[in-house]
């Protein structure tokens, strides 16, 4: 199976990082990951670039964390983990979490 993306949308609650990406220096940056991205940017698809709140990015967390030990190619999802069904409520729910709700 090939997965064709025209529209990504990176969502990163590192600002930071995001201001990193999202200048006109980009591509004379000193860091060499940074430039890198710069060339991920230029392919053929729209990228949005985007900061949110660390507490609006819980789902996301988990997720990383959890294919940390798994193979590095894709992996498509039929239905979320089950550790991840509460952290999906809270956020369809549109709570607002102060404090780590994994917990």
């Amino acid at each position: 199976m090939v997965l064709v993306l025209e529209r990504v949308q990176l969502q990163s609650d590192c600002l930071r990082a995001v201001k990193l990406v999202n200048t006109s220096e980009v591509a004379n940056s000193p860091y060499s990951l940074v430039r890198a991205i710069t060339m991920l940017l230029a392919q053929a698809w729209v990228v949005g670039i985007i900061w949110i709140f660390r507490d609006s990015n819980y789902s996301a967390d988990f997720l990383v964390k959890s294919t940390l030990s798994s193979p590095t190619r894709p992996t498509i999802l039929d239905l979320p983990p089950h550790d991840l069904t509460r952290l999906l409520s809270v956020d369809m729910d549109g709570v607002i979490v102060t404090s780590n709700p994994r917990v």
